[in-house]
């Protein structure tokens, strides 16, 4: 497991604002010298944009930590890789979302934005 500090820009859902600090574990890491990962993960980068997906984790929040804690939820469908326009997905995306990737971001938050609306539920 690897935690990353994560500063908040937007959310869609939950309590979290921008400019927010959270802690984010996410499966896979360094361990004893060898890089451990499932093969469908898109690893955090520093400074890098990513929207994520993620489940708050009040009980298992590491002794110490201020921060609200949370996990990425599932593997390749709580991460995706952003730069300028485009969005990253993993090869095992349905198609439906691959499709909306493949639109560009502002179109892939917009999608994500309607479809986490309260009318939408």
């Amino acid at each position: 497991m690897t935690d990353h500090l994560v500063r908040v820009t937007q959310t869609f859902k939950g309590k979290s604002k921008a400019s927010d600090e959270v802690l984010v574990t996410q499966i896979g890491g360094l361990w004893r010298g060898t890089e451990h990962k499932p093969a469908e993960l898109l690893p955090f980068q520093p400074q890098q944009e990513v929207i994520l997906f993620l489940k708050e984790e009040k009980d298992k929040k590491p002794e110490g930590t201020k921060l609200p804690y949370f996990w990425v939820s599932g593997v390749w469908a709580g991460l995706f890789v952003t730069n300028d326009n485009e969005v990253f997905v993993s090869r095992s995306a349905p198609e439906p979302l691959k499709a909306a990737a493949r639109k560009g971001k502002t179109a892939f938050l917009q999608m994500l934005k309607d479809s986490t609306s309260p009318q939408a539920q």
